[in-house]
């Protein structure tokens, strides 16, 4: 690593970064402190059971964040308050919001308005295995 234009290239010397760069080990637990810190600001707590899952309570409504990597999913008891800390996390962040979620780390979620249901679905974690399972020379391979 060479030090920046007006510092000395002296390996002698130990130089201390103030801000972690992309890709070093580190950096995934400065974006999570840093995250931390301003859903901190906006009243959230982290869970018990998994570090990725944080909440609020506003009077008798509930908002849950979960937080994988770079993406997130908001869902709470008032759709009102969801969008509300939507724009407040969106003055920290810029976000995309990709509408109801669908699919969330290979499983397929499915919303039925009507009967206030949701159904959940891995079936992709079944069926391309088996498509790619050797056993079955029958089945075109996926490429």
């Amino acid at each position: 690593m060479q030090s920046p234009p007006g510092y000395s290239n002296d390996v002698s010397t130990i130089k201390r970064l103030l801000k972690s760069l992309y890709r070093l080990k580190q950096a995934g637990h400065k974006w999570y402190d840093t995250l931390v810190r301003a859903l901190n600001g906006l009243d959230f707590h982290i869970t018990y059971a998994d570090p990725r899952v944080f909440f609020v309570h506003i009077g008798k409504h509930i908002l849950i964040l979960v937080v994988h990597v770079d993406d997130c999913m908001f869902t709470g008891s008032s759709m009102k308050l969801i969008m509300q800390y939507k724009q407040k996390l969106n003055a920290y962040y810029a976000l995309t919001d990709l509408g109801p979620v669908h699919w969330l780390l290979g499983i397929k979620i499915m919303h039925n308005q009507a009967t206030h249901t949701i159904s959940l679905s891995q079936l992709t974690f079944i069926v391309l295995p088996a498509l790619r399972s050797p056993a079955r020379s029958d089945l075109p391979r996926l490429m």
